[in-house]
């Protein structure tokens, strides 16, 4: 969560009054971002990185129509020279199954 286009894109449409949010393992590298991310009004929950759930995977839902499930880490190297695989999904079913994944771990998470 240190690449900055991609921090700037989120800040970007909070601005513009959609909803982000974001859950994932605490780490002290993304604190300035999440500094950053939840002063534009991202909502951020995090793991402890000796939770007993790390989070790994990355999830991007949009309007509960499509979601993109992928392995890239948000940072420029693993953006730009690392070998990454991401589906884009359009099933209802698959769908809500990881809204509701995401839900859970929201729900665990602890409010940055």
């Amino acid at each position: 969560m240190s690449d900055t286009p991609v921090v700037n894109a989120l800040i970007s449409a909070a601005k513009l009054g959609v909803k982000v949010e974001i859950v994932m393992t605490y780490s002290s590298n993304w604190s300035a971002s999440f500094t950053k991310l939840a002063a534009a009004g991202v909502a951020i929950r995090t793991y402890a990185a000796n939770a007993s759930l790390y989070i790994h995977a990355k999830l991007i839902l949009s309007d509960a129509d499509i979601a993109f499930v992928g392995s890239q880490n948000f940072f420029s190297s693993s953006l730009q020279d690392n070998r990454e695989l991401g589906i884009m999904l359009t099933d209802a079913n698959i769908i809500n199954s990881k809204s509701a994944t995401f839900q859970d771990d929201w729900l665990g998470g602890t409010p940055y």
